[in-house]
């Protein structure tokens, strides 16, 4: 015998059964599992036993609140995310299945506490490299110079910087994006050419475009071989940055790529006769996000965490 509400049901009025047959799915929702999706760069603050305090979309402005009883083992290869299990008491039936719910979890960071925190709009990827532009000091005109920082963990909108900058110094937290293209237009050294020679720099040359040079897929050639191109690719969070670039950086050729969660646009950086931005896009593609030229297959995009699914 069981109690509880009944799910599903597989039998209809006049079939024929035989022992053995399941006739209905009964579930019992006085005590339910709430699953959340746990980013890899999140399972080293993650325990069981830890507290976990939840919402739901559909009951705004009530917290609840469980404790970890399970954590999986094993990754998803395709989205980078393991299963974080709580399990708590559902009295009154309010917890539904399939009921989307955002947890927050407090860890413990005490060997963060002497560490400086910077807003994550500061920084620029370029996939092995963190970097940001600071503000040189006694300077009549303000004058902003690249640097690599080494960054720690993420903690809401900041991360910790665990090297590259000191106490006092300003840094661009807004517009960052906007310095480095300068940078780059005046043949300095930015994110993409981190080391430009001074034959590179050529003060006064004015170099228009032709009609199509503001768009997004316009390349611009660096070298013989070696050109950058920018196209846009949907995404909703630091997860879809993360699994953009590595699609774009997984076909072969390709030697950087960065992707902007504000703009949503990718510039990557790649060789030539090696690949072609339409098979950078496929790449991308295939990951489970839309570009200007491809759509994601609904398979896999249908697989994405909740909060990366753009297409709402």
């Amino acid at each position: 015998n069981a109690t509880g509400i009944v799910s599903a049901r597989r039998v209809n009025s006049g079939d024929y059964i035989s022992p053995g047959s399941v006739l209905f799915d009964v579930a019992d929702l006085s005590h339910v599992w709430i699953m959340f999706d746990a980013y890899e760069s999140d399972l080293p603050y993650l325990s069981q036993g830890q507290e976990i305090v939840f919402t739901l979309q559909a009951m705004p402005g009530t917290n609840y609140s469980g404790k970890i009883n399970f954590i999986d083992p094993v990754l998803d290869p395709n989205t980078r995310i393991a299963r974080v299990r709580v399990e708590i008491n559902n009295p009154g039936g309010k917890l539904k299945p399939e009921m989307f719910a955002t947890g927050i979890v407090k860890a413990n960071l005490n060997e963060y506490n002497d560490k400086m925190v910077i807003p994550r709009t500061a920084v620029l990827w370029t996939g092995k490299r963190s970097i940001l532009y600071v503000k040189q000091a006694k300077t009549a005109d303000p004058i902003f110079k690249i640097r690599e920082i080494e960054l720690g963990p993420m903690l809401g909108n900041s991360y910790v910087v665990m090297n590259g900058l000191n106490d006092g110094e300003e840094i661009v937290t807004e517009g960052a994006f906007s310095v480095d293209a300068s940078a780059q237009l005046e043949g300095k050294p930015s994110m993409m050419n981190p080391q430009v020679s001074q034959t590179s720099a050529m003060p006064g040359m004015d170099m228009p475009g032709d009609s199509k040079s503001n768009t997004s897929t316009s390349p611009n050639t660096t070298s013989l071989n070696e050109k950058e191109n920018t196209f846009g690719a949907s995404g909703n969070c630091d997860m879809c940055k993360e699994r953009i670039e590595k699609a774009a950086k997984s076909v072969n050729g390709v030697s950087e790529a960065v992707w902007d969660l504000t703009t949503k646009k990718i510039h990557v950086k790649y060789n030539g006769n090696q690949t072609s931005v339409e098979t950078i896009e496929k790449a991308i593609a295939n990951a489970g996000h839309d570009t200007e030229k491809f759509k994601a297959p609904d398979e896999v995009y249908n697989k994405l965490p909740e909060c990366c699914l753009y297409r709402k």
